[in-house]
Order: structure tokens, then C-alpha cells, then sequence
């Protein structure tokens, strides 16, 4: 029944004798201390809170300290960089620019980042010297220790030029010339700051050639050659960039200087680097007969026993009657405008076309688009001035009209670059790498003047030519192709 249930349960909780006020006890002893539990846990808990409190002000702090570390114009330069590339609009300052070039090239092989790094290092060696000699607190002898210890780094550097671009590709080759000043530049730049030549030597540098070790002298000046040798042997870029790089200056005041009994072998040298820049460009040949070619005979007369040698000055002689005999219209019009009282082996009329060429293949030092137009214009007035006359400046034409049609571009005159396009594939129909870059451009000025129709049929005919690159599908992207 329930009450039997009941009374059974309730039955063991009764107290029956005297120990049931001590299990009490310890029950409510076991309560205090569990309440002491509580208490510590509850310490804990405002312990934590008050760390958890002392640790918000520094995660609140942390945004300014973010807005105060990163400066306001980084975004800018992010943007830049993503935007420009090798052939963008200049950047407005030049270390902007070589940073981006740097950046470039580090993506492509290992090799060009190492090259940078080795071309940064040599470039400031230039100009570490140029500083030495023009300090005014400077000792005389001071002055010759910094000068031995520089022309030593001078030749280190010299002859890891020649390290570095022996047995490379020529397309490694050029982007070595092509980067920053130019490795040809740099080079000459070395030799002209050890002050070894005399037409190279300063108000402060005069001296040099006196104190410095005639062996030292030497050293340079054939490394120098052979390192001008390396990076145009294979190189086409590297050939045409020696009438910029002012190569055949260095080449002409080297044998002025040291073209005698005793320096067979660096002449020699520098008959086989001639040899070397002058060979597959007709231009440079040109221009070796008419500034080189008055120290052939006299080598020969010096040098009777110098078989090697002799056979330089056979392949140099023959290439350059070669050139002249292909060359004859413009040559016979550079004696049409030789005044009759001048004696000089070139005219003057010969002298201003050479240094018109170096003019138009020079880097150009403006910065807007429409400074670059404008340098670009005369340029190629000056050169088509002698297209009736050789065939020689149509390469570097082109190469004008190409860098035009890309300062008209940037510039806003959509209908004056399609000419400058019209004209690029048209002479480059069997060039395809050029064909390429016109067809960009050409698409590209009819996207800004809005024919989208026809930007679409060149972007499919340069979509069979090159693929689907980055460029290519942002194009395509705005013709909605």
C-alpha cells in the first residue's frame, strides 16, 4: 500500500541516535568550504576580468598605430607598380622606375636579380670616386690610396662583367645592356673614373696617369675591352648600343694613347672587339670605317710580325671597303658637303649624321607624354632626312615610331598614334614580336576612339599570335569579346 511505501522510504533519513547531529555538521562544514570554492572561483572570474580589461586598451590602441606606421601615399605606389610596366609611361622619378624595372625582371630568372644587385653595387662605385675627388678636404695622399683602391674595385668589377655574361643568351644579354644606364655605359663609365685615359681626366683627376701603376693601367684597359667584347659578342641590342654608349670614343682614345710596340696584345684586343661590334651591323661598320679605320694602316707598319693581328686588320679592312662600296650614296653626299678648306678625314656633314644617330637611339631624359611626343618628332625628322640617301636608319625609324605611337597614346591622340600602327604592321609583317606590339597599340587607339568592332578583329588576329596573356584579356574584357 502507499503508506507501507512511505513509511519504508522515510524510515533511514530519521535520525535514531545521537551521531545524527554530526553528519549535520559535516555537511554544513562541507558547504562552507565549498562556499570558500566559490569565492576563490569568483576571485579568479574578477582577477580575469580586470586582465581582460587591461588588455582592451591595447587592442583598441592597435588601428592608430596601424594608421601611424603605414604612410598615407603607399596605396599610391601600390597602384603604380600594379598598373606600369617596362614599356608604361615614365615615372616621375627614376628610382621609382628602376624600382619597377627590378621587379620585373626578379620574376624572371635569378640570373637578372643577381645582375641587379651586381649593377646597382658597380654603379656606385662611380660615383663614389667622382665624390672623393672632388672633396676639397682631401690629402694628396689620401687622394692616391683612394684612387689605387678604387681602380683595384674597378677591375674586379670589370672582370666579373665578363664572368657573368660570358656563354650567356643573347636574350639575357640584351636585358643586361637594356637595364638601368646600361652595362656598356657602366663600363665605359669605370674606365673614364680611374682617370687611365687622358681624355678622360678632371681638373683633380690629372695626375692620375702619372702615379698610377702603368701595369694597373694596362690591366684596366684590356679588361675593359674585353668586357665590352662579352656583352656584344651574340648580342645584337648590345651591338646598337655601343654608338650610344659612346663605345667608339673609348675604342678611338685607347689606341691614341697605347697603340704601341709594346701593347700588341691590347691592341690586338681591341681590334677583336671592333671586329665583334661592327659584324651583322652595317651601321656600326659605317661608322668604324669612318672613325677607325685611320689606325689600321699604321698598326700594320708597327705590327709586321703579329700574325693574328694581321689577319684582324685584313677582316676589318675588307668589311669596311665592303660597307663603303654598299654605302656609296650617302658617302658621296657627305663629300658633296665637305667644305673645300677642311682637311679632316670625316666632314662635318658625316660628323653631324653620326651624332644625330646617338641622338635618336639615346634614352630620352623627358618624363610627360607630350615632352616624349615632341622628342619623338624630331627624332624621326632628323632620320628621314637620310632615307633617300641609305637604308641603314629603318630599324631605328621604326623603333621611333613605336615608342611614339605609345607617348601619343598616353597622351590622347588616339588618331595620330593609328598612323604611327598603320605604318609598324606594315614594316613588320615578318617581325613577329614587333607585329605583336603594334597590334596592342593599334587596338588599344581604337578602344580610346570607341571602335570597338575593329579593336575586336585585330585583338582576335593578335589572339592567334601571341595567346591569352594578362594585357590581351583586359582588352578583350572591354570590347565584351
Amino acid at each position: 500500500p502507499p503508506s507501507i511505501r512511505m513509511s519504508n522510504k522515510k524510515t533511514p533519513r530519521t535520525p535514531t541516535s545521537s551521531t545524527a547531529p554530526k553528519i549535520g555538521q559535516k555537511r554544513i562544514s562541507k558547504t562552507a568550504s565549498s562556499s570558500k570554492v566559490v569565492q576563490k572561483r569568483i576571485t579568479k572570474t574578477t582577477s580575469a576580468s580586470k586582465i581582460v580589461q587591461k588588455r582592451t586598451p591595447k587592442t583598441t590602441s592597435v588601428p592608430k598605430v596601424a594608421k601611424e606606421v603605414i604612410p598615407p601615399s603607399a596605396p599610391k605606389v601600390v597602384e603604380k607598380e600594379n598598373d606600369n610596366s617596362i614599356k608604361a609611361t615614365p615615372t616621375p622619378t627614376p628610382a621609382v622606375k628602376k624600382t619597377h624595372i627590378r621587379e620585373k625582371i626578379q620574376t624572371r630568372d635569378p640570373f637578372l636579380k643577381f645582375w641587379i644587385k651586381f649593377y646597382n653595387q658597380a654603379l656606385a662605385l662611380t660615383s663614389s670616386q667622382n665624390d672623393t675627388d672632388s672633396s676639397p678636404d682631401a690629402k694628396v695622399e689620401d687622394v692616391n690610396i683612394d684612387s689605387d683602391k678604387h681602380n683595384k674595385r674597378v677591375l674586379v668589377v670589370l672582370d666579373s662583367i665578363i664572368k657573368l655574361t660570358f656563354g650567356i643568351d643573347g636574350e639575357k644579354k640584351a636585358q643586361v645592356v637594356a637595364y638601368g644606364g646600361g652595362a656598356l655605359e657602366l663600363i665605359v663609365e669605370l674606365v673614364r673614373s680611374t682617370g687611365v685615359l687622358s681624355s678622360s681626366s678632371s681638373p683633380d683627376t690629372e695626375n692620375k696617369i702619372i702615379e698610377s701603376d702603368p701595369i694597373q693601367r694596362r690591366s684596366i684597359i684590356f679588361t675593359s675591352v674585353k668586357a665590352v667584347k662579352s656583352c656584344v659578342v651574340g648580342n645584337p641590342a648590345g651591338r646598337c648600343r655601343c654608338r650610344s654608349a659612346g663605345v667608339f670614343s673609348f675604342i678611338g682614345d685607347t689606341l691614341d694613347e697605347l697603340m704601341v710596340l709594346e701593347n700588341a696584345v691590347l691592341v690586338e684586343e681591341v681590334f677583336t672587339a671592333l671586329a665583334a661590334i661592327c659584324l651583322g651591323n652595317d651601321l656600326n661598320a659605317l661608322q668604324g670605317s669612318s672613325q677607325m679605320e685611320k689606325y689600321l694602316t699604321p698598326a700594320t707598319e708597327l705590327y709586321p710580325d703579329q700574325r693574328e693581328m694581321q689577319q684582324k686588320i685584313f677582316y676589318l679592312n675588307t668589311l669596311f671597303d665592303a660597307v663603303r662600296g654598299e654605302q656609296s650614296k650617302i658617302l658621296q653626299w657627305f663629300q658633296e658637303q665637305q667644305s673645300e678648306d677642311e682637311e679632316a678625314l670625316s666632314s662635318s656633314a658625316e660628323s653631324s649624321f653620326f651624332q644625330e644617330v646617338i641622338q635618336a637611339e639615346a634614352h630620352p631624359s623627358e618624363s610627360s607624354p607630350k615632352q616624349l611626343v615632341e622628342r619623338y618628332n624630331r627624332d624621326v625628322i632628323q632620320m628621314q632626312k637620310y632615307q633617300h640617301l641609305t637604308g641603314l636608319l629603318d630599324s631605328i625609324i621604326v623603333d621611333l615610331r613605336s615608342k611614339r605611337a605609345a607617348a601619343l597614346l598616353l597622351n590622347g591622340d588616339a588618331e595620330e598614334c593609328l598612323e604611327d600602327t598603320r605604318f609598324l604592321l606594315e614594316k613588320n609583317a615578318d617581325s613577329s614580336n614587333s607585329k605583336i606590339e603594334g597590334f596592342k597599340l593599334h587596338s588599344k587607339a581604337l578602344i580610346q576612339l570607341g571602335r570597338m568592332k575593329e579593336a575586336g578583329e585585330y585583338l582576335g588576329k593578335l589572339k592567334i599570335l601571341c595567346g591569352e596573356d594578362k594585357e590581351l584579356i583586359s582588352l578583350l574584357e572591354k570590347v565584351n569579346i
